[in-house]
């Protein structure tokens, strides 16, 4: 098993809810983004043997209700792509990454940031895959 987690501050976190209007106002934050993703891969030295399940733990500021899941296509998916730019992963396809989950963090991230504690384990190839 391994884990990465990226820190976002909160000028760099928007959810699926917040998708609207060009996509031009949200390029500078995916290369953010992305840039975040690429340095904790790097930083944390880790090898991974795909296939690999991979589950997301979102740390939020605050107790108040959440959607973990909403961040999917966003930042978790844009963190994902900064480990592939690291060379963690060879690409993020469903024959790398066979199954992807979210939960919320047990505990609070800092104030003004929210976490994402990325879980890979890697996975029996499965039988007739190759």
């Amino acid at each position: 098993m391994t884990e990465i987690t990226v820190t976002l501050p909160a000028g760099l976190w928007w959810t699926t809810n917040d998708l609207r209007g060009s996509h031009h106002k949200w390029d500078s934050k995916v290369r953010a983004v992305r840039e975040l993703g690429k340095a904790a891969a790097i930083l944390s030295r880790a090898e991974l043997t795909p296939p690999v399940a991979l589950h997301v733990f979102v740390g939020y500021p605050t107790a108040v209700r959440a959607d973990p899941p909403n961040i999917a296509g966003t930042v978790s998916k844009h963190c994902v792509d900064g480990f592939v730019d690291a060379g963690l992963l060879p690409d993020d396809n469903s024959s790398v990454i066979v199954a992807t989950t979210y939960s919320r963090e047990a505990k609070k991230s800092a104030r003004g940031t929210h976490t994402l504690r990325f879980v890979f384990t890697e996975q029996a190839i499965p039988w007739g895959v190759s």
